[in-house]
């Protein structure tokens, strides 16, 4: 099985919780240039799940087996439900009906919804270390994506926004609900199911428009997109971020979605579709600040202080 082993266990979780973000970031760019214009996004959305869980299976053939137990592929199938089935398919809806913009901005707040649940239910502390980070890193992730464009919140994106509430919400619940599996079983194990799992809870849903969609007419372009969007944003990134799980908190996880905005910009301008201004270069400074210090262990900080003293 697939581990992070040797003297700097915490050094590579956070590499490879990097490479996810790094790859999420650039996803939004990419998927941007084909949805909808070139596919739909019930066709994506089960080329995703179907090329992702083939390339688990197929993965899983070189590495050890590992029989599961009964209850943990019931805690893998409701992993894949919210993290794969309704990740998926709320994001590209919800995306759908309202602004980039918009989405972005609802979609930081996972890393508070995945700090919540898991110290309800994995018993995580809230430190002061992990609060500041997520104020700092929040504002830098909010004030550069509200510099790129207009928020709206109008009544017309309602439901998206919903929608992609939604999606937050369900991504926030997989990480804590996938978490202890990551201590029992390698990746490659628990991915292959939870893909497993989703393909078929998302078949109903999407296998027409799935069937319908003629890949090989499009250009080289789209179909390479297409490929970066199945192997690069979920097969590998699903797989960094399964790795990363097992060595650091579910909420530590979730505090790199704050990186993404940046990310996304920079891979804008790198390609030409953005330009850089001093606003954007200080929001990721905030981000990266905000980051390591939701990163760390707990660190004294004098105005922040959550026991209560006598």
């Amino acid at each position: 099985m697939i581990s992070l082993k040797g003297k700097s266990t915490k050094f590579w979780a956070y590499t490879a919780i990097i490479g996810a973000n790094i790859i999420w970031g650039i996803n939004y760019v990419v998927s941007k240039k084909v949805v909808p214009t070139h596919i739909d996004p019930e066709a994506i959305t089960m080329f995703r799940v179907l090329g992702a869980s083939l390339l688990f299976w197929v993965a899983s053939l070189f590495y050890k087996y590992e029989k599961v137990e009964i209850a943990d592929l019931a805690r893998m199938f409701f992993a894949a439900l919210f993290g794969v089935a309704l990740n998926q398919y709320l994001f590209i809806n919800g995306i759908a009906k309202t602004t980039p913009i918009d989405a972005a901005i609802i979609i930081t707040l996972n890393p508070i919804l995945v700090l919540l649940l898991s110290s309800l239910f994995l018993h995580d502390k809230i430190t002061s270390s992990k609060i500041v980070g997520i104020i700092i890193g929040g504002f830098g992730a909010i004030s550069l994506i509200t510099y790129s464009g207009t928020v709206s919140f109008g009544q017309e994106h309602l439901l998206g926004n919903i929608l992609i509430l939604g999606n937050a919400t369900a991504y926030a619940l997989y990480l804590v609900i996938v978490k202890p599996t990551m201590s029992k079983y390698g990746s490659i194990t628990v991915m292959k199911w939870v893909f497993l799992f989703g393909m078929l809870q998302l078949t109903p849903i999407c296998i027409g428009p799935f069937i319908k969609y003629n890949l090989l007419s499009q250009t080289s372009s789209v179909i390479g997109d297409i490929a970066f969007i199945v192997i690069g944003a979920t097969f590998l990134a699903y797989l960094f971020t399964s790795l990363a799980l097992t060595h650091i908190k579910a909420s530590t996880v979730s505090i790199f979605a704050y990186t993404q905005p940046a990310i996304a910009a920079i891979f804008a301008i790198f390609i030409g579709m953005d330009g850089l201004s001093w606003i954007k270069m200080g929001s990721m400074v905030l981000v990266c600040i905000g980051v390591y210090i939701a990163s760390r262990p707990s660190i004294a900080i004098p105005f922040v202080n959550l026991k209560n003293k006598p």
